[in-house]
């Protein structure tokens, strides 16, 4: 925020507004309290970015090509084998499980605290529509006990992607993890479940910097079955652990 009002007040006001962060300019007429007035304007201002737009005779694009069929054969080996695998994407990773009919959904997370700027949930009938979305009549349930309240779980299923991320940490000494749960409006046949950190930052410049370094935490996947418990369908402690041998 503090590199914006100084961009603004360089180039639309022609002075440094900086100084007015922590106390009335010395100088020019800006007061502490016009400083924080302005920053008002910009508090809904979120860094954007954009998938790579590659030409068709691209080498990544061609190289592409090449390797689809080669994952297509890899995800068969996975999917008549343990059955569940994750896909590390860089800028999301995915946890693919055999097609469960649900109501629910529940992903408990390994780590004390976690960020994440969108989650989305796919199935069956459509591979590309996300039935995680708040627009399509879905609740998230969190711990209200690790809670934060500037990063509230509605932030991860408004279909933005971006630095505004839910926020979940868990108590000091406590045993228990971060989860949240998926509540469809009604039962629906999915097979795949995706999260991110800040995407955009890694497909806007981080994917050439950097390339896949991973990162992301643990988890599980439950469903829900019929009676209300909760049935496990996917784990990446044990898809990791099968990779490795």
């Amino acid at each position: 925020m503090d590199e914006i009002m100084q961009t603004v007040g360089a180039s639309m006001l022609g002075m440094t507004v900086g100084c007015a962060r922590c106390h009335n300019h010395k100088f020019d007429p800006i007061s502490i309290q016009d400083y924080y007035l302005l920053t008002a304007v910009f508090q809904g201002v979120e860094f954007g970015g954009r998938y790579p737009e590659l030409a068709d005779e691209h080498p990544r694009k061609q190289r592409a090509k090449e390797l689809y069929p080669l994952l297509a054969k890899e995800r068969k080996v996975l999917r008549e084998g343990l059955g569940f695998w994750e896909e590390d994407n860089g800028g999301y990773t995915d946890m693919v499980f055999p097609n469960t009919t649900t109501k629910a959904l529940r992903v408990e997370f390994d780590r004390p605290q976690i960020f994440i700027d969108e989650l989305e949930v796919f199935g069956t009938q459509d591979f590309k529509a996300n039935l995680a979305l708040a627009s399509n009549g879905t609740k998230l349930v969190e711990d209200p006990a690790m809670a934060d309240p500037g990063g509230g779980v509605h932030k991860v299923n408004d279909g933005e992607y971006g630095t505004m991320t839910w926020k979940s940490k868990a108590p000091a000494g406590s045993k228990t993890k971060p989860w949240v749960e998926i509540h469809f409006p009604q039962a629906q046949e999915v097979n795949l479940f995706r999260f991110s950190s800040n995407r955009e930052y890694y497909f806007e410049t981080d994917y050439l910097d950097n390339g896949n370094k991973g990162g992301f935490p643990g988890y599980r996947v439950l469903a829900q079955q019929e009676e209300g418990s909760w049935k496990e369908v996917g784990s990446t402690q044990q898809a990791r652990a099968a990779l490795s041998k």
